[in-house]
């Protein structure tokens, strides 16, 4: 586990909290857990949310819980579907941010999606040329030689 991830979330929590209501702890841990790093996006979403819970004085546990069921969908989706697709980027943290917004009991605004959608294009074409999605890799079917 990497443990110097905790620095970004802490800082994430701190901008969240303080300068914008936009998710970015969210969109942090999602993209982390589509980069395959699903362990940590589950520990630091956990400690993540309630540091931000803490930090903005809601109820504790809320947005551990909200983020906890966002990764795992994405953790049970990305199995099912090829996350080298951007139409399943764009669903999935659509689909994340309103439901984390849901669990939390706020209003999701489309001001929310459109951001969502400019902050996950230059993500994924970043990811995916530099290859951290695993598209180089061909782990489905079998391989023969003749």
């Amino acid at each position: 586990m990497k443990w110097w991830f905790i620095l970004p979330v802490v800082f994430l929590a701190l901008v969240q909290s303080t300068i914008t209501s936009f998710n970015l702890l969210l969109f942090f841990l999602l993209v982390m857990a589509m980069a395959g790093k699903e362990t940590e996006s589950l520990v630091f979403g956990f400690l993540g949310g309630i540091l931000l819970d803490l930090l903005t004085g809601s109820r504790l546990g809320i947005s551990s819980l909200s983020f906890l069921l966002a990764v795992m969908a994405v953790i049970l989706y990305k199995r099912k579907f090829s996350s080298s697709n951007l139409w399943f980027w764009l669903f999935i943290f659509l689909l994340s941010g309103f439901l984390t917004n849901l669990v939390a009991g706020k209003p999701w605004h489309w001001q929310d999606g459109l951001v969502t959608i400019i902050l996950v294009l230059p993500t994924y074409f970043i990811l995916s040329r530099f290859d951290f999605l695993g598209l180089g890799q061909d782990d489905e079917g079998i391989k023969l030689k003749l």
